[in-house]
């Protein structure tokens, strides 16, 4: 899952304190309620510590019921590209799965990308806009994950929800 919609400045003019707005706050329960009606519940929970991926973890994790105090914080997550994410990937615990991953693009979108193929997700050039998610099926082990070694089983975006 990619943060919710943050704000442009923070009040301490650094990146990685950037809050949600007032949309992110709305869209990420929006998209966490769509995945427990989906029955797509993670076991882990794994965040940027940058505030608003922070935010939206613990948002996603209030609306599934999930224990915000097991939220991981990892800073690798933090504007990671898409083979920092895989290693991040790649320390997941063995038999936590499904896990949420919260973060940030570029990487989230190359790292769906890399590892569905490019298939599967949708054909246009919004790739994974603020509170997207897009769920993936991947084999059991997590330590050598290749291009294409995933399969797309969902993808939302917020806008979506509000347009049905």
């Amino acid at each position: 899952m990619r943060h919710g919609k943050a704000e442009k400045d923070s009040p301490s003019g650094h990146d990685i304190d950037r809050p949600l707005t007032s949309r992110g706050e709305r869209d990420v329960p929006a998209i966490a309620r769509w995945l427990v009606e989906h029955d797509y519940r993670p076991e882990l929970i794994v965040s940027s510590p940058a505030a608003r991926a922070r935010q939206t973890a613990s948002l996603a994790a209030a609306e599934m019921r999930y224990p915000e105090a097991g939220v991981e914080l990892m800073k690798d997550v933090y504007n990671a590209s898409q083979g920092g994410l895989l290693s991040v990937l790649a320390k997941c615990a063995p038999g936590k799965t499904p896990v949420m991953l919260v973060g940030h693009n570029p990487g989230m979108e190359e790292l769906a990308i890399y590892l569905s193929g490019g298939e599967g997700l949708p054909e246009d050039d919004n790739g994974m806009p603020t509170s997207a998610v897009t769920v993936l099926e991947l084999p059991d082990s997590w330590s050598k994950l290749k291009r294409g070694s995933g399969k797309v089983i969902a993808h939302m975006r917020p806008r979506w929800l509000t347009d049905k």
